[in-house]
């Protein structure tokens, strides 16, 4: 087979693959919501319970945008602490109908070649089964993560220590695995490797973040139990946009003086062209020989 049907026959496949994830997730979201809106009915306070899941979707829809970078290659999704909270204090269709309301006001600032602002929303500029799909596979790791906290004792809108507490490492735990299954099916098949070793590589690069988030979402979501939580919960993710800020700011400066350098160094290089290229050449085998001795790209 010619290398022209191979990656068609691999594309087939990739688009057979989103499209049956899109079919399980995109419907469980709309049943979501259908009974998040019967819930609402049932609530002693109608009102209040829409306060609660709006005040919730606005945070997970800045949270979902705005990814706390540690490093240029490396960010924290802090949507996963919105995803606690929710579990906990609404429930699993509350967290489907979350991500499915939430999908169309996901935004980056991120600048791409050519573009004056950073500001757009990635469902009017991505491939509509890239929205299905990356929705679909949030929608299937919060509800059966979200029911099987349920199964474990957990109740929303109810702490007990110790039940609820165990429920919630249930609800951590099998909503990532579900969340890097699908991610690694599809990586899988794209790069044509094996499954298991992939998801093995994902687990130990995502999981640790995502234990990160889960205390404080655990904490936002008991306070989001409390009568007074719709007020305090915006407040406390205060300080987490601010940090995110702060590092964005760490790292632009130093992309900054990285092109400084470089600057520098390729105005000196030019007056004299028996050293032109030194200075790259000892950067590239400075990081060959950091490579070899297994340093990290900082």
């Amino acid at each position: 087979m010619s290398k022209s049907g191979v990656c068609s026959s691999v594309t087939k496949k990739v688009m057979a693959y989103a499209g049956v994830v899109s079919a399980l997730g995109i419907p469980l979201g709309v049943y979501c919501l259908w009974r998040l809106i019967q819930n609402a009915l049932l609530a002693p306070d109608i009102s209040f319970y829409f306060v609660k899941f709006f005040v919730l979707l606005v945070m997970y829809v800045l949270c979902r945008s705005l990814f706390l970078y540690i490093r240029e290659d490396y960010a924290i999704d802090m949507s996963f602490i919105i995803n606690c909270a929710v579990i906990l204090s609404m429930g699993a269709y509350a967290g489907g109908a979350m991500v499915l309301l939430s999908t169309p006001f996901i935004f980056t600032t991120e600048k791409e070649a050519g573009q004056k602002g950073g500001f757009r929303l990635l469902m009017l500029h991505e491939e509509p089964i890239k929205t299905l799909f990356n929705t679909s596979i949030l929608v299937l790791s919060i509800v059966v993560g979200g029911r099987l906290y349920e199964v474990s004792g957990g109740a929303s809108g109810v702490w007990i220590l110790p039940d609820t507490l165990w429920a919630s490492i249930v609800f951590i735990i099998s909503s990532v695995v579900v969340n890097l299954i699908l991610i690694t099916g599809l990586f899988a098949l794209m790069a044509h490797q094996s499954f298991f070793r992939m998801l093995l590589a994902q687990i130990k690069e995502y999981f640790p973040s995502m234990l990160a988030c889960a205390p404080i979402g655990i904490f936002m979501g008991v306070l989001m139990m409390s009568g007074s939580g719709v007020y305090l919960a915006p407040l406390f993710l205060m300080p987490l946009l601010l940090a995110r800020y702060s590092f964005k700011l760490y790292l632009n400066s130093k992309r900054n003086y990285y092109v400084m350098i470089r600057t520098l160094t390729a105005a000196i290089e030019a007056k004299d062209q028996y050293t032109e290229g030194h200075s790259r050449r000892v950067e590239l085998y400075a990081g060959k020989i950091a490579a070899q001795l297994k340093f990290s790209a900082e």
